[in-house]
This record gives C-alpha cells, structure tokens and sequence, in this order.
C-alpha cells in the first residue's frame, strides 16, 4: 500500500512540475559580436595594448509572467597582445569561457552569477604564461563584483616587456 501511495506522489510530483515548466516562456537564443581595446601594461617608454575580439551567444530564460530570470552565456575569444605603436606583431590566442547569471524578476537586476573556464591563456614561446586566469569566478550584483575567484592567476608584466623591447 506504501509502494503505490509513493508511486502516486512521483506521479503527480511529475505532473506538476511539468506544468508549471510548460508556463515558462520559452528561452531566447542571440548571438553578439564584441570587440574591445585596451591598455594592458606601460611599460619604460611604450605601452602594451590588448585587443579582443568575440562572439557572445546567449540564451536568455523566462518565468511565466516572461521576466527575465536568468541568462547562459558561451564565448569565443581572441585575444591579441602588441606594442602600441607596432599591431603587426604580437601574442594571440583563442579561448573560450562560459557563464551563467541569474536576475530578479521584479527589477530585472543582475543578482548573481559565475564564469567558468579559462578566459585568458597567453604564453610568450620559451617563458611560459605571461597572462593566465583559469577556475571558476562568482560575482554578486555586478559582472565585475568578483566576490570569489578559484584557480589560477598570473600576470607578468616584466616578461611582456621585456619580449616586446626587441
């Protein structure tokens, strides 16, 4: 009797959440091209430039009243590291990185999210990486709120100018 009053309950368990699921507006799919520079590092007399080039493909979801409650993110990254005054020669790299954020439905405000991968990965050919950050990201109320980061940070300046000098 216990056996099929527990089956009873799977059952319309099922049923509800399959109902509710089918109130939910269904997900949106855009895809955004990006492009950004920047000064990465000054270094005695010239500076470094980063260039970067994406595509951003995000797949938004919905409740049932069609508020936005929470967004997926996929990137294809090119990064392209040069001395400002010479494009023609530089790192590059292609990445990709993923994340997730969720946002209150009433406001439509960023609450929380996280970055998963390994967004930056370049290496100078015999010294190693020069600018790297892989693990996991957690962020509140902000992209750039990083209130936790796990894994692996490195940044040196001292060996990008030093390649880029001759």
């Amino acid at each position: 009797m216990m056996k099929h009053f527990s089956m009873v309950l799977v059952v319309l368990f099922a049923a509800l959440v399959t109902a509710v699921t089918a109130l939910a507006a269904p997900p949106e799919r855009t895809t955004i091209p990006f492009e950004n520079y920047r000064l990465l590092h000054t270094c005695d007399g010239y500076d470094i430039n980063l260039y970067v080039t994406a595509v951003l493909e995000v797949t938004t979801f919905f409740d049932q009243d069609g508020n936005r409650i929470k967004e997926r993110e996929h990137a294809t990254y090119t990064h392209f590291i040069y001395r400002d005054d010479n494009m023609d020669f530089g790192l590059s790299e292609t990445t990709t990185d993923n994340s997730q954020s969720w946002f209150d439905p009433e406001t439509g405000e960023l609450l929380y999210g996280h970055y998963a991968g390994n967004p930056w990965n370049i290496h100078i050919p015999g010294v190693g990486p020069v600018f790297k950050i892989s693990g996991p990201a957690f962020f509140v109320n902000d992209y750039d709120n990083v209130v936790k980061e796990v894994g692996y940070f490195t940044f040196d300046g001292e060996a990008l100018c030093d390649y880029f000098a001759s």
